[in-house]
């Protein structure tokens, strides 16, 4: 076992500004190479140690390979490459997941969306059904049904759609003082949790009230969160048609 530490990262490069929340440091070597399941950038944070690409490729395509369960059938509507979604939950990088789900629905939303850089609350209803439901099932069989937007919609609707109330039960908020509560800081230094165990149920993927809630609202409404029995997910089939 040498000293050298690797760093897989997969990302899809998308029409809108790149991905945040990935970036690298410290990394001496880096070697981008393809593969089946897209681009990836391979970082190698070496200590005087030299890699050339085949021993990179060969590293890259064994972690690949260690990663267990990993659906194959993953649809987009929108040429989307979901592997790396699924990559990232299923190594518990829930942040890089939260990212990545943030990043695609504004992709999944159309040009508009991607011209601007967010999803416009009337924009939801639009959003393609295949697509919510292959992110939908990495984040819930990667969570054991803990994170996933009808995870949320289930409180949701138990709160009544009373979005402080919501915002309350899935861990959005903090107290502080005796009697003073406040949202979690999401810019600077970030607040949420991104560990399994430790948030409530709901607490991922985070959407941004920065302009108001009717986006999570609409969200919360869009037909695929009634169309399938999600709370028995492990019992739901996906195959190609």
């Amino acid at each position: 076992m040498t000293s050298s530490v690797f760093i897989i990262a997969l990302a899809i490069i998308l029409p809108i500004a790149s991905v945040q929340g990935y970036s690298l440091s410290g990394a001496r070597h880096a070697t981008r190479i393809r593969s089946t399941t897209g681009d990836m950038l391979l970082m190698a944070d070496i200590s005087g140690t030299e890699i050339d690409a085949p021993s990179a490729k060969k590293t890259a395509e064994a972690v690949i390979n260690g990663i267990e369960d990993i659906p194959t059938y993953l649809p987009s509507d929108c040429g989307v490459d979901y592997v790396p979604l699924a990559t990232m939950l299923a190594t518990g990088d829930f942040f890089g997941a939260d990212q990545f789900t943030r990043d695609n629905l504004i992709k999944i939303a159309g040009p508009e969306a991607q011209k601007r850089e967010y999803v416009y609350w009337t924009e939801v209803k639009k959003l393609p059904t295949n697509d919510l439901c292959t992110m939908e099932r990495l984040w819930l069989q990667f969570s054991n049904g803990d994170f996933g937007y009808s995870v949320q919609k289930r409180v949701w609707d138990i709160e009544q759609q009373d979005f402080d109330r919501f915002i309350r039960r899935i861990g959005w908020t903090m107290k502080y003082g005796e009697r003073s509560e406040r949202k979690l800081k999401w810019f600077g230094e970030n607040e949420f949790i991104y560990q399994l165990g430790k948030a409530p149920k709901g607490h991922l993927p985070l959407t941004s009230a920065l302009r108001g809630t009717q986006l999570i609202k609409k969200l919360m409404d869009h037909p695929v969160w009634t169309s399938y029995d999600w709370k028995n997910y492990k019992t739901l089939e996906w195959k190609e048609k």
